[in-house]
């Protein structure tokens, strides 16, 4: 008498279920990785904004601390926050992106009549910012 051995050679390879199953895993698995990079990519972008909005926050500072006291005294450094900051669009056109806005508070620290202190504030906003670049710094008339 002659036994088959048709199981034992049914147990070798996948079903169809399994590769099914298997290349849903898969392909749930490469979603989320094409996720990841979507948004590792945006939060690279946002952060090379945010890495120009410091840069011309720095540049606005060293020109008003750069100015002479008598020039921040009179008001004549308004010009340096007024001049409007554009980069290129996608399309190539220059647009107004950063809001760049510079305040300055005088006040008499030796208390003799004359202003020799003033507080300088540079801030630079952009769309997508939660908060504008804020520097503060500190000038006297010496």
């Amino acid at each position: 008498m002659r036994v088959w051995k048709s199981q034992a050679g049914a147990a070798r390879g996948f079903t169809l279920i399994e590769v099914l199953v298997a290349l849903f895993v898969l392909a749930v698995g490469l979603l989320g990785l094409a996720s990841l990079q979507l948004n590792a990519s945006k939060g690279n972008a946002q952060s090379g904004v945010g890495t120009r909005a410091v840069l011309i926050a720095q540049a606005r500072m060293e020109m008003l601390k750069s100015a002479r006291f008598a020039d921040i005294q009179s008001g004549a450094v308004t010009s340096v926050c007024q001049t409007p900051v554009q980069i290129k669009n996608n399309a190539g056109v220059a647009t107004n992106f950063f809001t760049v806005t510079c305040t300055y508070t005088l006040s008499d620290s030796d208390k003799d009549g004359v202003n020799d202190d003033a507080v300088l504030e540079v801030k630079v906003s952009y769309p997508g910012a939660s908060v504008p670049v804020d520097l503060i710094s500190e000038r006297t008339s010496a």
